[in-house]
């Protein structure tokens, strides 16, 4: 009687968060100019409350709670955490309403096209550079921009960059920029798959694809193609009993291959079903671990801020620099996604676990932390659209990957990764749009030089 009762509860939490968001993505949609950005924002939204949060209840339900009697977690717990994140996730959105308002210099909603019109030249070179540099990335695990300062800044945005404008590129490049951008997207995704080393990564490759496709092209054949693809992937997945990886191989005399095998260590020993609800509902499972932190006096406060804010010099500057987002800053494994997993299972760990924003906001100030540090986060969210919307389409795809789906982040981002970002991500981005701009005023001055000669020869 008791778990029917607390199963109703979190039906009921999963259906109001999930009516929340929809209110929240209308709002938004009606007051910020650029509607397909807060489309992308709230895709995602979506996709993580479906997957970590509908899905996981359902399943728990029907096992009745299996994996949570095996971890010995109580399902009040699970209660309570989703109490928390519902009340997380509004804070969340009262920030991001807050500031994607429209704005007296753009009083008209823009379409997509017309998002595709501005700074064409700066939007079609910023996504090449950022598509050609995350090739070196993804072949040496980022080793290539190691010593290299220069380059080394924007390791990360070429990285994560890649996975979203290498895609974005390959499904709209020939109709909107020209057949050469749709090459240059085609090689980035290929070898981005093939470098890819995790399931959830490729499951969320797909998804964006699925976007762009769905809400940027709209075009149905495209994605009847791509939805067919997804199928194969899936269903080669249960056919091979396991993730089918490959990586580029260049020999000692110069040649290239392509390796393919079947890792079978990502099929695990339990039904498929079981299979999701673990690892789906892992998050909020062992995510409950915060509160034991907190209630008995080992709450983070403002170290993992702190620790990523002090990241910014390399290590070779700055050798005993803490790592970021840690509890204590000398212990890499003592950030929240080792810490829970180890507190469930009562044993030093390596292993992490993704973890539920709300409570790491939670494990931090307490409530506090759960309204401050989530309308925190709703705000940075909004002004990063703000700010992305001004360079045209470039904004759709690189809004992604300051929540880069694929890793333990969401739309909903903590804190203590939003002080990493701004040295990451937002500092570097910055650079390489003030690079790209510079480029283009000396593009256009060398025009209008041409065209001011041969009106003199005239």
């Amino acid at each position: 009687m008791e778990n029917a009762l607390y199963s109703m509860v979190l039906i009921l939490t999963c259906l109001a968060m999930f009516g929340l968001t929809y209110v929240s993505w209308r709002i938004c949609r009606e007051t910020f100019y650029a509607a397909v950005l807060v489309d992308i924002v709230f895709f995602f939204v979506f996709v993580k409350l479906t997957l970590y949060y509908a899905l996981p209840t359902v399943l728990r339900i029907l096992s009745n709670y299996q994996f949570e009697i095996e971890d010995g977690v109580s399902v009040s717990s699970v209660v309570r955490l989703y109490l928390v994140e519902l009340v997380s996730w509004f804070f969340w959105h009262m920030g991001l309403s807050f500031l994607l308002r429209r704005s007296r210099r753009q009083p008209k909603p823009v379409s997509t096209n017309e998002l595709f019109a501005r700074h064409r030249f700066t939007t079609r070179l910023l996504l090449v550079i950022v598509s050609l540099g995350s090739i070196p990335a993804f072949l040496t695990s980022m080793t290539f921009y190691e010593g290299n300062l220069s380059l080394e800044v924007f390791k990360v945005i070429f990285f994560n960059g890649g996975l979203v404008t290498g895609p974005f590129l390959l499904i709209v490049g020939r109709k909107r920029f020209g057949i050469a951008y749709q090459a240059v997207g085609l090689v980035t995704t290929v070898i981005s798959i093939l470098t890819l080393s995790t399931r959830g990564a490729i499951v969320y490759l797909i998804l964006i694809c699925l976007f762009f496709i769905v809400v940027v092209q709209k075009d149905r054949k495209q994605f009847a193609v791509y939805a067919i693809i997804a199928v194969i992937l899936a269903l080669s997945y249960f056919a091979f009993d396991g993730l089918v990886t490959g990586k580029i191989v260049v020999s000692p005399s110069g040649g290239m291959g392509i390796s393919a095998n079947v890792d079978t260590t990502k099929k695990g020993e339990r039904t498929n079903l079981e299979e999701i609800e673990w690892r789906f509902g892992a998050a909020t499972r062992m995510g409950t671990a915060f509160f034991s932190m907190y209630d008995r006096g080992d709450s983070a406060g403002v170290n993992p801020i702190i620790h990523s804010l002090q990241g910014i010099l390399p290590r070779s500057i700055y050798p005993d620099k803490p790592y970021p987002s840690t509890l204590r800053g000398d212990d890499p494994f003592s950030q929240g996604s080792y810490l829970i997993y180890k507190e469930v299972h009562g044993y030093e760990t390596s292993s992490m676990v993704e973890f539920p924003t709300g409570a790491h906001f939670y494990w931090e100030f307490g409530w506090f932390g759960v309204f401050f540090l989530s309308l925190i986060s709703g705000l940075y969210i909004a002004l990063c659209v703000r700010w992305l919307a001004l360079f045209g389409a470039a904004s759709i795809p690189l809004i992604v990957v300051f929540f880069k789906p694929w890793g333990y982040v969401d739309p909903k981002i903590w804190v203590s990764d939003i002080a990493l970002q701004l040295y990451q991500v937002v500092l570097p981005l910055a650079l390489l749009i003030a690079i790209v701009s510079a480029i283009e005023v000396i593009r256009d001055q060398v025009v209008f030089a041409g065209h001011r000669k041969r009106f003199r020869l005239r």
